[in-house]
This record gives structure tokens, sequence and C-alpha cells, in this order.
């Protein structure tokens, strides 16, 4: 900082920045005891940042203690020793959240741009921060607590800078008087607004719904989402393309979980592609897709399931025991034709329960259509099971089914014959 913006609570510069030689770089500008600018520079392997988790506010002594001048120059250098504290407990990551809020003018509208803005890769200009490297640190704390932790490695930042456009850091303090800069999104601290148009972000959107009902929501989804955004970095998505299925991921989460409608594409897409579900969640998913496609009698909605059932024992029984129940309760006949194309497309789960299940559904239907005189649709029903009975491996449940109707045929022309 220039000296008139200086201050006890803020001697120095600390930025966190993307090296070319090395992963990251590690910078503290200071005046030395001797009263001239001086640099520390570390170079950071990825390693040491993965490990801070994020971490920011751990920096602080480093940015707080003062800078020594050297008489000569020195042929090695120690090594700096960071000594990585353990992640900061529920109560910790909501107060930074909330001094956020606090920065931000008490508005969550202003806390998601500013966030949205984070996400969708736009640098982040602050302009009249208060001169404290501990509360400008805090901002950026509480701006990556509202992230999964994986998602907060690696963003980078500077405490102080008189000319922004020569940094590419992504969130930047900038000094006093230096003019806001083009193509960032602008925070005014002292007035507590954006003076840019945010951009729209649903990670963001969905973050600070949990943030507006209790910051301790936002630690338990940031720490629950922790799989989920490491396996979507791994598919080398950007962070906002990251973010946005981890956001997906979450809203869909809590809506199968509280048995509401959900969008069955999304709901089989994440049983499909996401490893990251808990048994739990998967039993969760599989019984809603089940239910929303007997409901609405659109059985291709769930040829997802057989694939998982044949991999994961506990949704093969899960599958059984809800479409058992579906049977009992008046669907037998859904259940049959969902069964039916299950055996007929994927051969392989007939080593599964499923086929017995095939044979229940189709008994269960006859029997509820003869005792309801509705003759016509039997005779269609087993002419049905007739066809398919060789590549179904319904046999035996054509035998049974022709028993089960005898004692009808004997009133029943047509279904006699």
């Amino acid at each position: 900082p220039r000296p008139a913006e200086a201050a006890p609570e803020m001697p120095g510069a600390l930025g966190l920045f993307r090296g070319r030689k090395s992963d990251f770089i590690l910078a503290k500008a200071q005046l030395n005891d001797a009263g001239q600018p001086q640099i520390l520079y570390l170079r950071v392997p990825l390693a040491a940042l993965r490990l801070l988790k994020g971490n920011v506010l751990a920096l602080q002594p480093l940015g707080m203690m003062e800078m020594p001048s050297f008489t000569a120059i020195k042929p090695q250098l120690s090594a700096y020793e960071l000594r990585i504290p353990p992640l900061p407990g529920s109560q910790a990551q909501s107060d930074a959240l909330l001094a956020l809020l606090v920065a931000c003018g008490d508005s969550f509208k202003v806390v998601e741009g500013v966030l949205a803005g984070l996400v969708q890769g736009m640098p982040i200009a602050v302009l009249n921060a208060p001169a404290s490297l501990e509360r400008r640190l805090t901002f950026v704390q509480g701006l990556l607590n509202l992230l999964p932790i994986p998602a907060r490695i690696g963003i980078t930042f500077a405490t102080y800078l008189a000319d922004p456009l020569r940094s590419a850091v992504q969130i930047k303090f900038l000094g006093q008087g230096v003019a806001a800069p083009e193509r960032h999104l602008v925070f005014d601290w002292g007035a507590g607004e954006l003076r840019t148009i945010p951009p729209d972000d649903p990670y963001s959107r969905y973050i600070l719904t949990q943030f507006k009902l209790d910051p301790s929501l936002v630690c338990e989804e940031t720490t629950r989402l922790t799989q989920t955004t490491v396996w979507r970095a791994s598919q080398a998505d950007n962070l906002a393309s990251m973010l946005s299925w981890v956001a997906r991921r979450a809203a869909v989460d809590r809506t199968v979980s509280e048995g509401l409608p959900a969008d069955h594409e999304t709901v089989a897409a994440i049983l499909r592609e996401d490893p990251t579900l808990t048994d739990d969640l998967r039993q969760t998913y599989t019984r809603h897709l089940l239910a929303f496609v007997l409901a609405l009698s659109d059985p291709a909605a769930a040829d997802v399931i057989p694939a998982i059932a044949l991999d994961n024992e506990a949704t093969a029984r899960t599958v059984t025991h809800h479409l058992q129940g579906v049977i009992q309760g008046g669907q037998a006949h859904a259940v049959y034709q969902l069964v039916e194309r299950w055996l007929v497309r994927v051969p392989e789960t007939a080593r599964l329960r499923w086929p017995n299940l095939l044979h229940e559904a189709a008994r269960q239907h006859l029997s509820d259509l003869l005792k309801t005189q509705q003759f016509q649709a039997a005779i269609d029903f087993i002419t049905q099971v007739k066809q398919v009975s060789t590549s179904a491996s319904t046999e035996s449940t054509l035998f049974e089914l022709i028993e089960l109707a005898r004692p009808a045929a004997q009133d029943h022309a047509g279904l006699a014959q």
C-alpha cells in the first residue's frame, strides 16, 4: 500500500497469484524496517493449497509480520513453513459469512451478485475497503465459504492493488482513488452496493437460499457437496459449469428427498452419470423415477434403472420391493409393461428376481380383469403375454394364466377359444 494508505491494521499487501513456473505464488509487499519497499515471494505447490482448503485467514499472521531488511544477499533462503490449521468450525465459518453480509450492506442480493461474478469468471474489483488486512481477508473468506471446499482451492486475490489491469487475480482490493476498471464486477464496500450488473448464476442463487435460512445450512451444504464437486472438476469443467451441476444436484436431492415432483430427465441423468450419489440417495432417486414412470405410463423414462440395478444389489432390491407394493396397490399391468420392457431390452436382468416380479404382475393383472368381467381385455392380455413369452422368459407364466382363466372360459366363448 502507498504510505498514506498503510495502517497498523494493514501494514502491507498480501496476494495469491497463479504462477507460470510454479503452481501458485504467495506474495507479501511491504515497507521493510528501513523504510524500503520489499517483496516476499513464495512459490506454493498446489498440494499446499489443497491442505489449506481455502482457509485464507490462516495467512493473516504472514500478512501482519514485520518485513526485515537485509545487509547482504543470502545465497540460500530457508523454506517458509506453512503450518496448516484445522478447518474452521461451523461457527467460525458462519461468522465469516455474516461479516460478508455486513460488508455488502446487509443485502443478500449483493452477496449473491458478488458470488455470481466470481463463479462466472469475472474479476471482482472492490472499492473503498477498510484499511484492515483482517477485514479484507474475512471478506475473501466469506466468499470462499459459500463455495464447496474443492472449489475454494486456487481462487486468487490481492488485498491491495494500485493498478488492477496489471494483475490477473480474481478478487482485487483497489487503492484509494483508483478508477473502477472495465470488464470487472465492481463492488463498492463503502456504499455496500454493486456498481455493475452481476451475471445470473444458478449455484449462487441456490446457495443464497440456504444462507437466508441459516448460515449453518451453507456450511452443511458446502461440505455435503464436496464429492460431487471433485467429480465434476475431474470432468474438466470450468468453475461455472461445475457449480451449475452441483447446484442442480443439490436442488434435486432436496426435492426427491421431500417427495416432491422433479424433472424426470434430470433425475435419470443424475442416476446414470453421477457416481457420487450415496446409497440412500440412489435408492430415493430410483423410487422417485419409478413413481413417475408408473404414474404417467412412460416406461422409457426408466430405462436407466436396469443397468444400475445390475451393478448395485441394493438398487435391485429397492426396485423389487417398490414394484411389489405397486402390484398390490392396483397397478399390476403398469408393472408388467415396465418389467417386460426391461427383460426384453436388457436380457441380463433375468438373473435378478425380476422374472418372478413379471409373473406376479401378470397373474395379478389377469385376476383383476376376470374379477371385473373384462373378458376382452383378458383375451388381449393373454395374447400379449404369448407374443413375448420367448424373449421375456414368460413360458411358465403363460401356463399359469391359462389355468387362472379356465373357470371363466366356461362362460365366455372368446376366452375359451
